[in-house]
């Protein structure tokens, strides 16, 4: 996180004495509120949440299978054939389920990226805009370089929200 906010502060401190003079103004927004906060965010966890449902049941059903298979194992009479052959089924069924776990969370994550990143994308150009309107120098994203303490007027996270919920009613 350092590494990501050094550059920023370090540009900062070189201007430091051109913007004594000009009168620096400094703002922030919140990428997380906005994404919680606007309407492509709600679409975007609607989607993401309707995914898992999905995926959740896929994965449930799968497990009850493999419940199902281990009572008919233990059940099954000692040895015998018909045990290995159980216990085989079990083993593949239980890979399976591994498999699809491990691509659903993969796919998961590939998804919350991308999602993310269109939002992001959407945002940078927003608050570029907010910035020139409102004659800000420095705009910091305020999760990212771990920003904790700034002075709430000078946080545009709600400007940032109502441009891109009214980009999106005008896009519709």
């Amino acid at each position: 996180m350092l590494k990501k906010c050094l550059p920023a502060f370090l540009l900062v401190l070189c201007f430091a004495p051109q913007l004594a003079l000009a009168q620096a103004k400094i703002g922030f927004f919140d990428l997380q509120e906005i994404i919680r906060s606007s309407e492509a965010g709600k679409q975007s966890q609607q989607e993401l949440r309707q995914f898992v449902e999905s995926q959740h049941a896929l994965l449930r059903s799968k497990r009850d299978n493999i419940e199902k298979a281990q009572k008919a194992l233990q059940d099954a009479p000692k040895n015998n054939g018909e045990r290995k052959k159980l216990q085989q089924q079990l083993n593949e069924q239980i890979d399976e389920y591994r498999s699809l776990s491990s691509q659903y969370r993969s796919e998961l994550q590939k998804r919350d990226a991308a999602l993310t990143n269109s939002i992001n994308r959407d945002v940078q150009g927003i608050v570029h805009r907010i910035a020139q309107q409102m004659k800000l120098t420095f705009v910091f994203e305020t999760n990212g370089c771990g920003i904790v303490v700034y002075p709430e007027s000078t946080d545009i996270t709600e400007e940032v929200i109502q441009e891109y919920n009214s980009a999106l009613i005008s896009q519709k």
